[in-house]
């Protein structure tokens, strides 16, 4: 992302997005066993339609609403997070099955 953008705080709000899908699943601690977790992992949080839809969603909202609302710095931090989250996703997909 830094590349991209040349922003470390850019990157930055993708780093936090990229550890989303797996943060919204839990971990294998807090299951009852590594294997039940394990058949649950990269489940409906590594769907990449969700995260597209929710950037098509923050981009098409009027961007003089959110300039009245004061919320144009929080949609910029969430559509980066959202793409951290689809880059995690496409790295997944590299290393194993995604939905």
């Amino acid at each position: 992302m830094y590349t991209a953008t040349n922003s470390l705080l850019f990157a930055a709000y993708s780093m936090a997005g990229a550890i989303l899908p797996d943060k919204i699943e839990g971990g294998p601690r807090t299951a009852k066993s590594y294997w039940s977790w394990r058949s649950r992992h990269r489940g409906w949080s590594h769907w990449p339609l969700l995260y597209l839809f929710g950037i098509g969603l923050l981009l098409t909202v009027e961007r003089e609403q959110l300039a009245v609302l004061d919320m144009w710095d929080m949609s910029t931090i969430a559509i980066y997070m959202l793409a951290g989250a689809l880059l995690h996703i496409l790295e997944d997909g590299v290393c194993g099955k995604v939905p």
